[in-house]
């Protein structure tokens, strides 16, 4: 596999993403490497699976659904 090295990597970026590795559990370059092989995926999504996926996510979160009733209390909760 080919190897690259990233040099003067802007701070921010570098701020950036050593926070996001850590949350995924990757090391740096492992995080770099996801992100690249994300952005520059060429393939088209699969449809029938996105749509799969969505559904089996939906039927989950059937259980959590809050009430038009109890959002607006919550937005309004401390605001009177």
């Amino acid at each position: 596999m080919p190897t690259i090295t990233v040099e003067n990597l802007p701070t921010g970026v570098h701020q950036h993403l050593t926070p996001m590795a850590t949350l995924h559990r990757r090391s740096l370059n492992q995080e770099i490497i996801v992100r690249l092989e994300h952005r520059f995926k060429m393939q088209k999504p699969n449809i029938t699976e996105l749509i799969a996926e969505a559904r089996a996510l939906r039927n989950c979160m059937k259980r959590h659904l809050v009430t038009d009733a109890e959002l607006f209390q919550a937005k309004t909760a401390g605001r009177l």
